[in-house]
């Protein structure tokens, strides 16, 4: 089969257009890492620019990108009308079987649905979950992106979820619906270092997202003055980029920064290569994720599959997460002081690392090759499923791999 990937480009996204790394998302990027090995498929990623830029080509033998220009007047305020319109003229060059676009948020949901051929799309975040959520205005960002994301879920084959929450959420836009995981970098199953105990290092905790209002760092950020305060020595690396024009970002750092400079051991650094993220969890204790709301939360598995304690809010997809996952401590009062509560118990237990147990159900459950099998399987379903007026009212079932 040849299937078209729509997807962003990284480089557009943090517009560092001559950035030579990997310019996908960590989800995809994880994804492609397994479709290399498949055979029988043909896969072209096709993502938008606002700049003519070089083809990337070091994904594999079987995969071919895609950078397509789209000029200012194109995206999020014009309801990504020029993305949809220069990707279904590249796609009709391509001439693919079936098209998997990548996530609701911005144009790739959309451009797979009113493609012309054949399409599914994989849910990465809820929007609309989010948008009702936080209580957005009518014409912000967000709105725009919760209504985008309905329109194209009901035009779609099927839907790739990625846990029993998003299948949830989706079921009423959607005849066929897959559960499927999203994959780890292959970065993550490097052999794990040999952890000793330093008993003059500090234990560092690492929260690790974009700093957004829905990633609650402003409450994990109280939590940990309240354990500095209580004489607690830990250490907090806050790792992620400030939301673009977002107030609660400028508030949090301006508040960060302030508490550095009392002396509390706090620090922000800004999203790293993968390489680099698996040196700081290497060197690092625990790790805190405490979203309000969460599709399925990537950076958890993550973090465990490098040896680290999880302390985590029972949201949405992150249940799915650590179900049967000793590393994972679910934090069910998502304040601050249920995250002191969490991890004063955690340092009374003698501050233990993850279970083998734990890092290998990870290591297993979320490998790049068993998600790309998955996603075999869904390709070869789709076949002959014709134009998507025609779709069939079929229903999908959870895949063995992920936890019932």
């Amino acid at each position: 089969m040849k299937i078209a990937i729509i997807t962003t480009d990284s480089r557009e996204n943090k517009k560092l257009y001559s950035d030579r790394t990997l310019p996908l998302s960590p989800a995809v990027s994880a994804l492609v890492e397994g479709l290399r090995d498949l055979t029988g498929h043909e896969f072209h990623i096709v993502a938008c620019s606002r700049e003519s830029l070089p083809p990337y080509e070091r994904l594999g033998r079987n995969i071919e990108f895609h950078s397509v220009r789209v000029g200012a007047w194109g995206w999020g305020r014009t309801f990504f009308l020029g993305c949809v319109m220069a990707i279904k003229r590249e796609l009709r060059q391509i001439g693919p079987d079936l098209v998997h676009g990548q996530g609701t948020e911005r144009e790739c949901a959309l451009a797979s649905a009113l493609s012309g051929f054949p399409s599914i799309i994989t849910m990465h975040g809820n929007m609309d979950a989010l948008a009702r959520r936080l209580g957005v205005r009518i014409g912000s960002r967000l709105w725009r992106a919760a209504r985008l994301e309905a329109f194209a879920l009901r035009r779609a084959h099927g839907v790739i979820c990625n846990s029993r929450y998003t299948m949830e959420r989706v079921a009423c836009y959607s005849h066929r619906t897959w559960l499927v995981p999203n994959a780890l970098r292959l970065p993550f199953f490097d052999p794990l270092p040999i952890r000793t105990r330093h008993t003059e290092k500090p234990t560092r905790l690492l929260v690790v997202g974009e700093i957004a209002e829905w990633k609650n760092q402003a409450l994990i950020l109280e939590a940990a003055q309240q354990l500095f305060d209580e004489s607690y020595p830990l250490e907090w690396v806050f790792v992620g980029n400030p939301r673009r024009g977002s107030p609660y970002a400028s508030r949090f750092l301006a508040k960060l920064q302030e508490l550095s400079r009392a002396g509390m051991p706090v620090s922000h650094l800004v999203p790293m290569s993968c390489e680099e993220i698996v040196r700081l969890m290497d060197s690092s204790d625990a790790l805190v994720h405490m979203p309000m709301e969460e599709a399925f939360g990537l950076v958890v598995p993550e973090a465990v599959s490098r040896g680290l304690q999880v302390f985590c809010a029972p949201t949405g997809g992150l249940a799915d997460i650590a179900e049967g996952v000793g590393a994972i401590r679910l934090i069910d009062s998502v304040t601050p002081m249920g995250v002191c509560a969490g991890v004063m118990d955690w340092v009374r237990d003698g501050k233990p690392a993850a279970d083998e147990a734990s890092i290998t159900t990870m290591r297993s459950r979320y490998h790049p090759g068993e998600v790309a099998d998955m996603h075999d399987q869904i390709y070869r379903s789709t076949e002959g499923v014709g134009h998507r007026a025609h779709r069939p009212s079929w229903t999908g079932r959870p895949s063995p791999n992920f936890p019932e």
